[in-house]
C-alpha cells in the first residue's frame, strides 16, 4: 500500500492526528470565568445618644462585616419614611433633629457587587421640659395632709405622667396623670417630697419640696428662754427677743466684737422638744447686698442647724456689740426644759487675718427653753 517507509510512517501520524481530533480535547484555558456569588454584608447602625432634647445633633456610625468585595456606598434614611435622605461613601454622619417625636432611623450599605443590607435603630427626642414641686402646707403637726402641685413647663409637648415619692427614699408611692396629689404625713420628722414627670415622648424631669411634720401641741401658757452665762468682749451669744404662743424667736448677738469679719457656727437643739421654724439675717457685719449668708438645717430630725455669714471683698472689720441672725423655733412638747446652744468645735467668730481660726478669747453661750 505505501510505496516507502517515509510514506507509511506520515499514514501513521495523520492517523493520530485524526484521532485525537475526533476525540474533541480542547484547551480549558480559553473559557470564561463568571464571578462567583457574594453573601449579602452584614450592618449594625449606632448612634452617639438615645434620647434628648430639642435641637438633638445626632451622630450616626454604621458598622459592616464585608464577605466578599467592598462598600461602595451608603444610604441614610433620617425618619424610615421610606425616602433616603443622604449618600455617602462613609460610614459615619450627623443629623440635626429639630421635632420631638419618636424616630427610627435606616441606613442601607451597597457593595461591589450590587448585594445590599440594611438596618434600623430607634431614639427619642423631645423638647426641654422643667417642672416646679409646691407643698401646701410645708408645715403643720402630725397626722398633716399635705396638697402637692407639679408645676410643669414644656415646648408643645404635654405631661403624661407624674409619679410621687413623698420621702424621697427612691420608691414612687403613686402614678397619676394629673399635676396634683395629697399625702398624709402621721410620723413626725423632716420630709423631702419628689415628683418625676414625664412628657409624651419620654422625656423626664424632676423637682424637690421639703415638708415639715411637728408633734402635736397642747396650749402653752409660757415660754421662756435663759442664757447660760452672761456675756463678755467677743462673744456669740443666745437671747430671746419675741414669743408668739408656741413660737420663740432668739437672736444670736455679738458682745464687744473686735474686728469681726465672719462668723461660722452650728447650733444644736433637741428636735423632740423644739423644731425650727425660720431664719433670718442680721445686720452686724453689713447689708446683705455686702455679705455672703447661709443656712442650712444638715440634720432637722437631730436638731442641728449650720449658719455662717462673711463681709465681701476686701474690707475692714465690724467692731462692738449687733445680731449675727434670728431664729424662730416651735415647742413640740409641753412641761419641758431643753437645751440650746453651740457646738464650739464647729464654730468660729473671724477677723480678716484669722482665716478659720477663732478670734482669740471667743466666748460661746448657749441656753435653755422652758415652757409649760
Amino acid at each position: 500500500m505505501f510505496k516507502n517507509r517515509n510514506s507509511f510512517l506520515s499514514g501513521i501520524f495523520f492517523l493520530m492526528i485524526m484521532f485525537l481530533n475526533s476525540c474533541n480535547f480542547i484547551d480549558k484555558s480559553s473559557d470564561p470565568v463568571f464571578p462567583t456569588s457574594n453573601n449579602p454584608p452584614s450592618v449594625s447602625l449606632a448612634a452617639n445618644i438615645a434620647t434628648g432634647n430639642t435641637p438633638l445633633l445626632v451622630n450616626f456610625a454604621a458598622t459592616v462585616t464585608v464577605n466578599n468585595g467592598s462598600i461602595i456606598k451608603y444610604e441614610w434614611d433620617f425618619d424610615n419614611n421610606g425616602v433616603y435622605d443622604s449618600t455617602t461613601t462613609s460610614n459615619l454622619i450627623s443629623y440635626a433633629y429639630d421635632t420631638a417625636g419618636i424616630y427610627t432611623s435606616k441606613v442601607r450599605v451597597t457593595d461591589n457587587t450590587g448585594t445590599t443590607a440594611e438596618v434600623t435603630a430607634q431614639f427619642t427626642v423631645g423638647y426641654s421640659l422643667s417642672v416646679s414641686l409646691a407643698a401646701n402646707p410645708a408645715l403643720g403637726v402630725a397626722p398633716l395632709t399635705v396638697n402637692f402641685t407639679a408645676n410643669s413647663t414644656y415646648g408643645g409637648e404635654s405631661a403624661v405622667k407624674y409619679e410621687w415619692d413623698f420621702d424621697n427614699n427612691g420608691v414612687y408611692d403613686t402614678t397619676t396623670t394629673g399635676k396634683s396629689v395629697s399625702h398624709i404625713y402621721s410620723i413626725v420628722g423632716i420630709y423631702t417630697s419628689k415628683v418625676r414627670v414625664t412628657d409624651n415622648v419620654g422625656v423626664t424631669a424632676e423637682s424637690t419640696v421639703q415638708v415639715t411634720v411637728t408633734t402635736p401641741v397642747n396650749q402653752i401658757s409660757t415660754i421662756s428662754f435663759t442664757p447660760s452665762g452672761i456675756p463678755s468682749d467677743n462673744t456669740v451669744y443666745l437671747e430671746q427677743v419675741a414669743i408668739n404662743n408656741d413660737e420663740i424667736t432668739l437672736a444670736v448677738r455679738v458682745k464687744g466684737g473686735t474686728n469681726v469679719y465672719g462668723a461660722a457656727m452650728e447650733i444644736t437643739y433637741d428636735s423632740s422638744k423644739i423644731n425650727y421654724i425660720s431664719i433670718s439675717q442680721g445686720n452686724y457685719l453689713g447689708a446683705k447686698a455686702d455679705t455672703a449668708f447661709y443656712a442650712s438645717l444638715i440634720n432637722g430630725q437631730k436638731g442641728i442647724l449650720l449658719i455662717g455669714i462673711d463681709k465681701k471683698g476686701n474690707v475692714p472689720g465690724t467692731n462692738g456689740d449687733g445680731t449675727l441672725v434670728t431664729i424662730v423655733f416651735r415647742a413640740v412638747a409641753t412641761q419641758t426644759n431643753t437645751a440650746i446652744g453651740f457646738n464650739i468645735q464647729h464654730s468660729v467668730l473671724k477677723s480678716p487675718n484669722a482665716g478659720n481660726a477663732n478670734i482669740p478669747g471667743t466666748l460661746w453661750i448657749g441656753g435653755s427653753l422652758s415652757y409649760n
